[in-house]
């Protein structure tokens, strides 16, 4: 495959591996050069074979100036990088218009962004900022910038349809496809993409990401295009219960105990304000046992050593289908009686866990079903996670 030239008003490939954007200043005059033309050459030098969208006229005629910016917001959205050269000079390439395109896209998703200016440019020293806290990558020279761009991407992933709008640290997520691959089974076609959001931890991994799409539903012949998927790492989430026995005879159901963790949670709405759960969290790893992963979450959160052989698994399914696509693959483990009597005393003493580095202080707590029903701390997807577990360990 060869590299492939989009300037400006000419139509979206409808199949992309890779893409760039080439933002930047665009002359004024005739008699200034435009910088795009040497970018794609060492694009080309480097062995890009993926499209790139240059905002300049292929005849050199300046378009529309509505529909240029149509298609640089359309172009944007569809490009896996956005490449910014500033080679800012008052008097020839002011790049006035740079300033919003690099603020939008710095601030909406700056996994994309790439930016480059030499020490020659004036008043460029806003953005480099900007782009050190945001993690976005700088470069003094033309060439740097190319490599990074073209390092970054690597060999890219085939893309079509309205998926070519769905940019490329987006679509290798786990994430991303565990929801793409359930909505195709179905049947129903992504026909479009819009970033909303993207949260990073660091420069490379994403951990959330928000699209505003446009679904195609066959059964009932109409596109879906008011609502946005919003999705995360799958979760691992233990229950840790205990059914006592009181002079022989096993408690009923409803004095089950539980294990939960209390944490402040920004979102929470009960009325402590904290968010009472089942122990879990993400593994980043791919090829890490998801037994021992449960265990490893018991012990941070819970603060007790569990053996991953004592780990059951439950199975796997969304949380809340109306908002995130995200799972939560169950586990659970029985508590001994003195498990439970240990989490008690930790309760009293006031004790907290977690990892500080990424702000987390849970408190273990122990609660009966009933307590559990009675009270309103419990959401419902984490109640409905016991009962179910309850039913499956007790039937």
């Amino acid at each position: 495959m060869q590299i492939q030239i989009i300037h400006a008003g000419e139509a979206i490939p409808t199949s992309i591996v890779k893409s760039v954007f080439l933002a930047g200043p665009t002359p004024r005059d005739k008699d200034t050069p435009s910088w795009r033309p040497e970018a794609i050459r060492l694009l080309t030098e480097a062995g890009f074979d993926g499209t790139v969208f240059v905002p300049e006229a292929r005849d050199g005629v300046r378009p529309d100036y509505v529909q240029q910016m149509q298609w640089e917001h359309d172009c944007l959205n569809s490009s896996d990088a956005v490449l910014f050269w500033i080679p800012r000079d008052m008097a020839k390439m002011p790049a006035l218009t740079t300033n919003t395109e690099f603020g939008i896209w710095a601030a909406q998703d700056p996994a994309r962004v790439f930016l480059g200016a030499p020490d020659t440019a004036v008043h460029v020293s806003y953005q480099q900022k900007f782009a050190a806290q945001s993690d976005i990558p700088t470069y003094k020279t033309l060439p740097e910038l190319v490599k990074g761009v073209v390092d970054a991407l690597g060999a890219g992933a085939e893309r079509k349809g309205g998926a070519v709008q769905v940019p490329l640290h987006i679509w290798k997520t786990a994430s991303f496809q565990n929801w793409y691959k359930a909505q195709t089974a179905a049947g129903i076609e992504l026909h479009g993409a819009r970033v909303k959001w993207v949260l990073r931890i660091g420069p490379k991994f994403v951990l959330y990401w928000a699209l505003k799409v446009d679904m195609y539903v066959p059964s009932e012949q109409r596109h879906k295009t008011n609502e946005v998927v919003i999705s995360r790492p799958d979760v691992c989430l233990t229950v840790a219960w205990h059914r006592p026995i009181v002079d022989g005879v096993k408690a009923s159901p409803d004095e089950t105990l539980f294990a939960l963790i209390r944490e402040y949670r920004t979102p929470a709405v009960s009325e402590d304000g904290f968010a009472w759960e089942n122990p879990g969290g993400s593994s980043f790893k791919p090829d890490k046992d998801p037994y021992q992963t449960a265990a490893s979450e018991l012990k941070q959160e819970l603060g007790l050593e569990f053996d991953a052989s004592r780990v059951r698994l439950h199975g796997a399914r969304q949380i809340c289908a109306t908002l995130s696509g995200h799972r939560a693959h169950v586990y659970s483990v029985e508590l001994t009686e003195a498990e439970v009597a240990a989490l008690r005393k930790l309760e009293a003493d006031g004790v907290s866990f977690g990892v500080a580095s990424e702000t987390e202080r849970t408190y273990p707590r122990v609660r009966s079903l009933k307590q559990i029903n009675e009270g309103a701390f419990v959401d419902w997807a984490t109640l409905g996670i016991l009962t179910t577990v309850l039913a499956q360990t007790q039937s």
